[in-house]
């Protein structure tokens, strides 16, 4: 159950990602600033910076709770992995922003892929065939859960895992 600890830190970064993009696509923001002069580049650079200022609460809770429980392993490894993993939801929030007719939509469609998929790998008694878990690592939560579980591995079951033995 720890990787869902884990896991929650991230929860509300991405619902309120999901949220902020929704309400500016119900607004047609975008289109406006764009009819105003605003260039690609600047945009995404500003969606760039809000999204580092909402991570890096996340990063910290995650820093905090794996670096205490995880001794043996390097503390930039574990911060590496908590923003790719950060990042890949923002893709996620992307993706269902613009499948989702409406912002509570959005909503509901981000509670909905964060829970089952989260229900389904962290209580399930069998675990699915390595093939299937690979193939579900595409999911940033699947991926989590999957990572902090050989973090754990590492740990407390081998010498650690640093920089010089990472790509053993």
């Amino acid at each position: 159950l720890f990787p869902t600890f884990i896991i929650y830190g991230h929860l509300v970064v991405f619902l309120y990602l999901t949220n902020s993009l929704a309400s500016e696509k119900e607004t047609k923001a975008r289109m406006g600033m764009k009819m105003m002069g605003l260039q690609d580049g600047t945009y995404y650079l500003a969606w760039l910076i809000h999204f580092m200022i909402l991570t890096y609460g996340a990063l910290d809770l995650g820093l905090f709770i794996g670096g205490g429980c995880f001794t043996k392993v390097d503390g930039f490894l574990i911060f590496a992995f908590l923003f790719l993993t950060v990042a890949a939801m923002f893709g996620v929030a992307l993706v269902i922003v613009a499948i989702a007719p409406s912002q509570k939509a959005a909503q509901g469609y981000a509670l909905i892929y964060f829970f089952l998929i989260l229900i389904q790998l962290t209580f399930d008694r069998d675990a699915p065939p390595d093939g299937v878990l690979y193939a579900m690592t595409i999911f940033p939560t699947v991926g989590v859960l999957r990572i902090v579980k050989l973090l754990f591995l590492y740990n407390f079951r081998t010498d650690g895992l640093n920089m010089g033995n990472a790509g053993q």
